[in-house]
């Protein structure tokens, strides 16, 4: 009588160089390296903040989120419509901070929290972009660039109120994935709810997905992965019938024209991935002109041209079911979908929510320094960034080592300009005001007689607004 080993299960062989099988990865790996790739991200983004922005409450985190969980009790505040839409996250995550923390460590804690889901957020663009993309180090980049886009620490890192941009930014990868597993399809549906639940603007992406994959019918997805899909409508369904019936503040000044929204994008998204500080980009402008932003252009129009140029040769080369065709198709498809969501986001913002920081002048570039950079150029960015890191993965699979060396110094450029900007200059919060400070003035007022103080936050006149008998527990 004989018996047999039971060999480990293992997932799908990656194509290697030139199509050549790489290989087979466990999959009960994939757990512990997600939860690391988590915790990783989430101390980068921590680390990325200044000390003081990491103890100031920005914006809507304290007069909206904060201040309303505390005026009322545990899930009250979750399905509140703020603005015209819904930020279940948000809100899930105040909720969390005010239940779980003393009033003293809360500005500081609701910044971990935020960082904790950019790292969960970065760990999902790992395991989803498996089969979009075929190097491990690829995939790992583009974990990195949730928590390293040079412009991420602007405004966007680190609160409550800007954490819908990483949802927004998780979406493709989450709606382009093939779910294998039940626990797959079980955990993209959860994480497609929260995302509809928290971000309207993902509703601009649904379409895109679908039309990607109609045409690249290698990619045509499974019943299975449809069910994240249909979760995702469903609950962006729900955000615009709030959107019908919840009035919005209305945008400051004139509406953007065409061409302040078309050179908003080529400046804030386009140079902005290579250079986040308002003030050397209105130097660089003022000096060179437009010619910046054409140089700038360059490694996005050549990184797309790679892509496709892949792609075609894999459909001439390969069957259907070949491992390496699969890939390139994959890769085409993830790469068409961000450029169109990068241009498409960028325009949406900016008609919708236009104001002074979105509007651009053809005689006067440098005028970018007066203005200042503006969030909605941040997941624009990233998206810019994938095509490249597509083109990455292209170089990297060919059989010339000449195009594997380009693919490997592409990622050595994007390491740098990571590096470079790690911090950003123009970081708000950066000069607070911190928390416990705030505290101690509302204390004051208190102590005058007050039955509610205003802790104040960033910018000015965003505080939350708080019993006195909670800021006088306050050690």
């Amino acid at each position: 009588m004989t018996t047999s080993t039971p060999t480990p299960a293992i997932r799908a062989v990656t194509p290697g160089p030139g199509g050549r099988p790489g290989r087979p990865t466990r999959r009960g790996a994939r757990a512990p390296v997600a939860v690391a790739i988590a915790v990783v991200a989430a101390l980068v983004a921590w680390l990325r903040l200044p000390p003081a922005a990491r103890d100031t409450l920005w914006a809507e985190d304290g007069r909206v989120f904060v201040q309303q969980r505390a005026a009322g009790g545990p899930f009250e505040s979750w399905f509140v419509p703020y603005d015209g839409y819904l930020h279940v996250v948000p809100r899930i995550v105040a909720d969390l901070a005010w239940s779980w923390l003393p009033v003293g460590s809360l500005a500081s804690g609701v910044t971990v929290l935020s960082c904790l889901v950019a790292g969960v957020v970065a760990a999902g663009v790992w395991c989803c972009s498996r089969g979009l993309v075929a190097s491990p180090v690829v995939r790992l980049a583009l974990a990195a660039v949730t928590v390293l886009v040079p412009l991420a620490p602007l405004e966007v890192s680190g609160n409550l109120a800007n954490l819908h941009w990483y949802l927004l930014w998780l979406t493709p990868f989450l709606l382009l994935h093939r779910h294998r597993s039940a626990t797959s399809t079980v955990l993209a549906s959860v994480a497609a709810l929260l995302i509809g639940l928290t971000e309207i603007q993902a509703v601009l992406l649904v379409p895109l997905v679908v039309l990607a994959r109609l045409v690249r019918r290698r990619t045509a997805p499974s019943r299975r992965d449809l069910v994240p899909v249909a979760v995702l409508c469903a609950a962006l369904v729900a955000q615009l019938v709030v959107a019908a019936l919840t009035p919005r503040a209305d945008a400051p000044g004139a509406a953007s024209t065409v061409p302040q929204v078309v050179l908003g994008y080529l400046t804030s998204v386009v140079l902005g991935t290579w250079v986040p500080s308002a003030s050397v980009m209105g130097d660089l402008l003022d000096r060179a002109g437009w010619a910046a932003v054409l140089v700038a252009a360059v490694p996005f129009v050549a990184s797309a041209l790679v892509v496709v140029r892949s792609s075609r040769r894999s459909t001439v080369r390969g069957p259907d079911d070949d491992a390496s065709g699969r890939v390139a198709s994959g890769r085409m498809v993830l790469a068409s979908v961000v450029a169109v969501a990068s241009i498409g986001l960028w325009t949406l913002d900016v008609v919708v929510n236009h104001g002074p920081d979105t509007k651009f002048w053809f005689a006067d570039p440098g005028r970018v320094a007066e203005l200042g950079l503006t969030r909605y150029g941040v997941v624009p960015s990233m998206f810019l960034v994938v095509v490249v890191l597509c083109a990455v993965d292209a170089l990297l699979l060919s059989t010339r080592r000449r195009l594997r060396a380009a693919g490997a110094a592409a990622l050595v450029v994007l390491a740098v300009v990571a590096a470079t900007w790690f911090v950003g200059p123009d970081t708000v919060r950066a000069d607070g005001p911190r928390w416990e400070r705030s505290l101690g003035t509302a204390g004051d007022v208190c102590d005058g007689g007050a039955e509610v103080a205003d802790v104040a936050g960033a910018p000015a006149g965003w505080g939350a607004l708080l019993p006195c008998d909670v800021v006088d527990d306050v050690p």
